[in-house]
């Protein structure tokens, strides 16, 4: 059997600061991600500080790398069978495109994007690259109206066949993406995977979705192509597109969950999230999360420490492990709470009292 070499380098994710192998992708650890693709592309996988005296033939990649089963199966199979050094890319597209700029270590070559993952066949030579076209991006792909977008139609960067590498929450977010796409393209006919001793109102609607263990999900909820962690509440009338609930997060009446992700332990109530990401027991409470700019340019958000075109048309909030945002704020497209944070509305915005010399029986006041 082929070994896969995974290079530990002990790199870490921004604002959440956690190992990148922490990074939670449909509720799993990267590392149990890479195990899994791994597996099902029939290779060994080692983890390792260095290719010191490893021999070729083999596969290396760096720890932080993401790939969908999909990807690496395809990738693995053209490498063995062309027999010479390659590396791993996307070919260009639209949306690969764009949302290079925000990955540090995607490497531009001619006629892609390429990742740390190679296929050594020997020592000598450079490796040249070996990209894979991205897949099901007409899933991905949806016409606005003009007040909202006046061109062509938006494509997000979501495919069952996808490689990156993280570094920090957006990256998460994407993986997320790419992953649930994957997940969900083995329940194409609508059917759902339903853990053990879950709490589903027969009114609550699911389409394509996979439940965990004991999640309880309320009256006329509506789910569709989504992922619900382990001991997750979905209350009363909750919608939901795409979204990836982690395990024991609360997601409360009426709320709407689109393309978003959340970590385990999270808290919704009164309002929406959409196309962002929460950290671990982060909260956010009748809050409104924007992600979109009114000129149709990509949102621009920070990675490795600078701020950078996302090269995404929808980006909201990234929000950090054990953050709050609380009620009357409204945050712009993109934006970072860091971990920790509480977030409130500026004071001059907020009533305190009853302004002097206004009547005291009066039912309201103005201004």
């Amino acid at each position: 059997m082929t070994v896969l070499y995974v290079l530990e380098q002990d790199r870490r994710i921004e604002v959440f600061d956690d190992p990148v192998g922490d990074a939670l992708i449909l509720g799993r650890r990267l590392t149990a991600w890479q195990a899994h693709a791994a597996a099902n592309a029939g290779l060994e996988l080692v983890r390792v500080r260095s290719l010191d005296d490893v021999a070729p033939p083999y596969f290396v990649m760096d720890e932080d790398v993401h790939v969908t089963t999909r990807f690496l199966t395809d990738f693995a199979q053209r490498a063995i069978a062309g027999g010479r050094n390659v590396k791993a890319g996307i070919a260009s597209n639209g949306a690969i495109d764009a949302v290079a700029n925000a990955h540090p270590r995607a490497e531009r070559v001619e006629g892609g994007v390429c990742y740390a993952l190679q296929y050594v066949a020997d020592a000598s030579g450079a490796p040249s690259p070996l990209l894979l076209e991205m897949d099901d991006l007409s899933y991905s792909t949806t016409r606005l109206p003009a007040a909202i977008q006046k061109n062509n139609p938006v494509v997000f960067c979501e495919s069952t066949r996808a490689i990156l590498q993280i570094g920090s929450p957006l990256h998460v977010y994407q993986a997320n993406m790419h992953q649930n796409l994957e997940r969900a393209s083995a329940l194409l006919d609508g059917s759902n995977d339903i853990g053990k001793n879950c709490d589903i109102h027969p009114t609550a609607y699911l389409e394509g979705c996979t439940v965990g263990d004991g999640a309880s999900i309320g009256a006329h909820a509506v789910l569709r192509w989504s992922d619900i962690g382990e001991g997750a509440n979905v209350y009363d009338s909750v919608n939901m597109m795409r979204g990836i609930i982690g395990e024991g997060t609360t997601v409360h009446l009426q709320h709407r969950v689109v393309h978003a992700v959340t970590y385990p332990e999270c808290f919704l109530i009164s309002g929406a999230l959409q196309f962002s990401i929460m950290g671990r027991a982060s909260a956010i409470f009748a809050a409104w999360i924007t992600d979109a700019r009114m000129d149709e340019a990509g949102v621009r958000t920070v990675v490795d420490g600078k701020v950078v075109d996302s090269g995404m048309r929808f980006l909201g909030a990234i929000v950090g492990h054990g953050a709050k945002v609380t009620a009357g704020v409204v945050t712009a497209p993109g934006r970072i709470v860091p971990s920790g944070a509480t977030v409130h509305p500026d004071t001059k915005d907020v009533y305190t009292g009853w302004p002097p010399g206004a009547d005291p029986n009066a039912p309201f006041f103005l201004g």
